[in-house]
């Protein structure tokens, strides 16, 4: 799912997004672990459609 829509005001927020990004491919790192403090959120399965989601909702 593309959300070209965000990519616009994503600028400044990029290198933190990527560093999520990394740590969710590389040591795919639980959602709850890693954003815990920001969302609250469940465990989910780990895709770049999840991603996205918890991008938008974090930062």
């Amino acid at each position: 799912m593309d959300h070209p829509e965000n990519k616009i005001n994503m600028v400044g927020l990029l290198p933190k997004f990527l560093v999520v990004v990394s740590l969710y491919r590389k040591y795919k790192i639980e959602v709850s672990l890693v954003h815990k403090k920001f969302t609250q959120k469940s465990i989910i399965q780990i895709t770049d459609e999840n991603i996205w989601i918890i991008f938008n909702r974090t930062f």
